[in-house]
């Protein structure tokens, strides 16, 4: 699990365009075998979806409809059996939802996907909000660092948008 945790940690840091097809391949492997042992832990849920994101983002055609598939699959068992911090199954929406907005092929579906997403990140900061918690914390400054960032990027520039880490 480690592993995978790394994988996610490096990809957003340099940048998921830079970060491999294969290593997130690699990190998935690993992931799965910790769900084979672990079965029910929702965290294991997390990390794969977060995966799973970055394998979207990788693939076309038929790769990135599996792909996104098991994200939304991951994330609505992470909810179920024992559970993920809420903060991490939002952190892992977010960051799904931000790799969707990448892509919009005309400035419309941006501008809908933009708005969405803004609503995401108000209502994961409000939640994280007061909460002691490690991960309520980061969540926290992550949105909050995210939110400024998206109200200024337009269509033309939203690949430069990037999960702060």
């Amino acid at each position: 699990m480690a592993f995978a945790t790394l994988a996610i940690r490096q990809a957003y840091e340099w940048g998921v365009e830079f970060f491999s097809l294969d290593a997130t391949k690699a990190a998935i492997t690993q992931a799965e075998k910790a769900r084979e042992l672990r079965p029910g832990d929702g965290t294991i849920f997390v990390l794969l979806a977060q995966l799973y994101t970055l394998k979207w983002s990788k693939t076309t055609g038929t790769d990135q409809q599996e792909a996104a598939s098991l994200v939304e699959a991951a994330l609505a068992l992470a909810d179920r059996g024992d559970r993920a911090s809420p903060f991490h199954v939002s952190t892992a929406q977010l960051q799904w939802q931000l790799m969707r907005l990448r892509t919009p092929a005309t400035k419309e579906e941006f501008d809908k996907a933009k708005t969405k997403l803004l609503a995401a990140l108000h209502r994961a900061n409000a939640d994280a909000t007061g909460s002691p918690r490690w991960d309520a914390r980061d969540l926290v400054s992550q949105t909050t660092n995210l939110t400024a960032k998206l109200q200024e990027v337009e269509f033309e520039d939203r690949a430069t948008l990037r999960w702060p880490n």
